[in-house]
C-alpha cells in the first residue's frame, strides 16, 4: 500500500508485566490507512489471536517470541489493535500513515492569445509553474519573450 507521507499521522506504544493483551489506538486521517505494528513478548505464546490486524510474520525462540503485523485498509478515526492471550512481558509498538491519493489523468484547459507574439520566430513558449511564490497566487504562468522568460 502507498502511503501519503513519511511521518506517521499517528504512533502509539504499549507495555504490560503481565500475560494478556497488548493493544494500542490510533487515529487513522483518511480511510484506507495504513497501520503497521510490531510485538515481542517475554513467553512462547502464538499470535494468532489478534485484533484489527494481520500478523505478517513471527519468530518463536525459546522463552520469547516477536511478531510484525499491518492494517492495510483501516478507516478513519480511532483504532485499536493489537495480540491478545499472550504471555507475560509483551510490549508492541505502531504507526498509522494515510493513503497516497493518485490521479490517473490531469486536464489543463488553458487558452493563450498572444496579444504582443513575435512573428518571426517558429513558435512561443509558455511555461506554467505551481508552488508556494509568495504571493496571494500558488499558480503563475511565464512566457518566452527573446533570449529570457517573463512573468504573464
Amino acid at each position: 500500500s502507498r502511503v501519503r507521507q513519511t511521518a506517521p499521522d499517528d504512533y502509539d506504544i504499549h507495555a504490560n508485566a503481565s500475560p494478556g493483551n497488548t493493544s494500542i489506538t490510533l487515529t487513522a486521517a483518511a480511510n484506507g490507512s495504513l497501520v503497521v505494528a510490531g510485538v515481542g513478548q517475554g513467553g512462547t505464546n502464538n499470535f494468532t489471536n489478534t485484533k484489527n490486524i494481520t500478523t505478517l510474520q513471527e519468530q518463536m525462540l525459546t522463552s520469547s517470541g516477536s511478531a510484525l503485523g499491518h492494517n492495510i485498509s483501516a478507516n478513519s478515526g480511532n483504532i485499536t489493535c493489537g495480540w491478545n492471550n499472550l504471555a507475560t512481558r509483551e510490549g508492541m509498538a505502531g504507526a498509522v500513515w494515510q493513503p497516497a491519493t493518485w490521479v490517473s489523468n490531469y486536464e489543463v484547459d488553458l487558452e493563450v492569445q498572444w496579444t504582443n507574439a513575435s512573428y518571426t520566430l517558429e513558435h512561443e513558449e509558455l511555461c506554467i509553474k505551481t508552488g508556494t511564490f509568495g504571493g496571494p497566487e500558488d499558480l503563475q504562468v511565464r512566457v518566452r519573450s527573446g533570449g529570457s522568460w517573463i512573468w504573464v
